[in-house]
């Protein structure tokens, strides 16, 4: 009996932070702050929290969450330039569900030191926030094709990434 009352009780801590994935998502200038010609994130942090409190399967579902919410209000609110680039999932739902993934590699790699728990946490949200930023960045860079190993003919998109890049990553 024990055992179904965890399964119940995790259940419904991954219904909870979905939920709140959700939320954020869908409520304009909650999840995702619109800053033409960007849209700033902060619905990663949920995905943290629940990944290393619940551990592998419920990082994948809360990151598919994430994805999903993303496509869902690119597709629906379009408040940004860079929205419809966002409506591909390899840009909106892949790269959030390896973000998933990662969140565990790297916390499972800091759980190993010998520092205090709030300090692994604090290490592992710092990580898993500039690996998100990486990895969608990347993902526009390869959706667009920017390939010009001199960066002469996209220098206005790259510093238009740059920035977006820094902002993502600051907070």
């Amino acid at each position: 009996m024990e055992n179904r009352s965890k399964k119940t009780k995790k259940m419904v801590y991954n219904g909870f932070i979905m939920a709140i994935i959700i939320i954020m998502s869908l409520v304009p200038f909650l999840g995702f702050i619109q800053v033409p010609p960007i849209a700033v994130t902060l619905v990663h942090i949920p995905v943290i929290i629940g990944a290393i409190l619940l551990g592998f399967n419920s990082a994948l579902l809360f990151s598919l969450t994430f994805g999903l919410s993303s496509l869902f209000v690119a597709l629906t609110r379009g408040s940004t330039p860079l929205d419809v680039l966002f409506t591909n999932p390899m840009i909106s739902v892949v790269p959030r569900v390896i973000f998933g993934v990662a969140i565990i590699v790297i916390y499972n790699l800091v759980k190993k030191t010998s520092l205090k728990d709030g300090v692994k946490i604090g290490i592992t949200a710092f990580l898993s926030s500039f690996f998100h930023s990486i990895i969608v960045i990347t993902a526009l860079f390869i959706a667009l094709g920017i390939n010009d190993p001199t960066g002469v003919g996209s220098n206005l998109l790259t510093g238009i990434l740059a920035a977006l890049f820094t902002v993502n990553v600051t907070l």
